[in-house]
């Protein structure tokens, strides 16, 4: 399963934190935040994604967040 946010994520180092934090919490196989993009995607690759815990994760960071 692929959920697609796009997000206000702005530096590598805030994406990084993200990404890890994800990992770590939710046990996701593949979290990636693609900057280059205009909507600052954030793609999250997994078995099972429960969005609803994602959008947990990010509201701790501050992160304005629209599942696509």
């Amino acid at each position: 399963m692929v959920e697609v946010f796009k997000t206000d994520i702005g530096c590598e180092k805030k994406a990084r934190e993200v990404c890890q934090r994800i990992t770590s919490e939710l046990h996701y196989q593949t979290v990636s935040i693609d900057l280059d993009d205009c909507d600052k995607i954030l793609r999250i690759e997994s078995e099972i994604i429960q969005v609803s815990l994602v959008a947990k994760v990010l509201l701790r960071h501050n992160v304005q967040h629209e599942l696509l």
